[in-house]
């Protein structure tokens, strides 16, 4: 299993209660469309979480991961999730997709685009994003895509 495999089966089962399903993730042949139409690999980070939890609703409950076919550049920019009033996105640099686990950076959706470091990596990023999810740790309640935070 690999590091970023074992993080993210961590942090759902620790969120949510319940251990990622087979369903919860992205089917791998959708994955390489993306990666062949956009001329790029995606960094391992984001591979594992789409093979793992690309479908589970907190990839869209209220944060929006994009599905790997809907990914485009934005300049030298690949934009994988939105915030869901669309106020930011979260991306990564096109030079540094190479590495496994790049630092994630948000664009400000203004324009131009305001970019920023979030001086986190997509892991680190998700810890972050599930606690303000469940800031009381209750594990197994969800918000309804019709809650707001």
């Amino acid at each position: 299993m690999s590091e970023f495999a074992e993080t993210y089966r961590s942090l759902f089962l620790e969120c949510t209660g319940e251990e990622l399903k087979p369903e919860d993730g992205i089917f791998e042949g959708l994955i390489i469309a993306g990666e062949t139409r956009l001329g790029v690999r995606f960094p391992e980070a984001l591979r594992v979480y789409y093979q793992l939890a690309g479908n589970h609703e907190l990839s869209r409950i209220e944060n929006r991961f994009y599905p790997p076919d809907e990914i485009d550049w934005e300049g030298d920019y690949l934009p994988f999730w939105e915030e869901n009033q669309v106020v930011c996105f979260w991306v990564y640099r096109r030079e540094d997709l190479t590495l496994p686990n790049p630092i994630v950076y948000e664009g400000l959706n203004t324009d131009p685009v305001e970019w920023n470091s979030t001086e986190k990596t997509l892991p680190e990023l998700l810890e972050s994003y599930f606690i303000y999810l469940f800031p009381d740790e209750e594990a197994g309640e969800l918000l309804s895509p019709d809650e707001s935070i």
